[in-house]
């Protein structure tokens, strides 16, 4: 579905049919749908489980924008991602202060005479799972972000950074601002602070 209230040009959702609450786990179904819309779209596809992640409808949608609606060919926090530690199937990534977890997206996974979304929701357990959260039923709040080459999983602490929603878009680099006071505030605080400040602290 076309977002009503999209954030750049063909911003999509990706909704069930029958209800379910938006923080719910990633079904088979759901990594399926992902993965149909990411072999036609080179996009970003993120999900904000619950509203502590800056989801604001309760019925279970992920989202996806294309990357070429954006002014930049990349995401901005992809250079930060060129040195992923990885620690078996899933990795951290130093530049990031808050806890969080990374996996390379395999190529093959989008092939659709495969069953990619069995290995996407594997690989989505794993993200959980290093971050100390159930694969058996909702825990946490937390944003998954969704690309062809990576996944980021960033548990919640909570919505707001003095006033400003973040949601899964700010942990790739894109905050959200309503006014000049707000874009005052990040300008001041940083954006890494407010993105901290919204996630959990990163084990030493």
């Amino acid at each position: 579905l076309l977002n009503k209230f999209n954030v750049v040009d063909h911003h999509f959702l990706i909704v069930t049919r029958a209800f379910e609450p938006q923080e719910a786990l990633l079904t088979h179904e759901d990594c399926a749908a992902l993965l149909i819309c990411l072999a036609e779209i080179d996009g970003l596809g993120f999900y904000n489980a619950g509203p502590a992640a800056g989801a604001s409808q309760r019925h279970k949608h992920l989202q996806l924008i294309p990357l070429s609606a954006l002014p930049e060919p990349r995401l901005p926090i992809e250079p930060l991602l060129r040195s992923v530690q990885m620690a078996g199937a899933t990795g951290t990534v130093p530049g990031l202060p808050f806890l969080h977890a990374y996996a390379p997206m395999e190529p093959a996974w989008i092939n659709q005479r495969r069953d990619g979304a069995s290995s996407l929701l594997a690989c989505y357990h794993s993200l959980l799972r290093s971050v100390g959260l159930s694969v058996e039923a909702p825990s946490a709040p937390y944003n998954l972000l969704v690309t062809k080459q990576w996944l980021l999983l960033v548990p919640r602490s909570q919505e707001f950074f003095e006033g400003i929603s973040i949601n899964a878009l700010g942990f790739a680099g894109a905050l959200l601002l309503k006014d000049a006071a707000q874009l005052e505030i990040l300008r001041t605080r940083g954006p890494m602070t407010a993105l901290q400040r919204v996630a959990l602290p990163r084990e030493a």
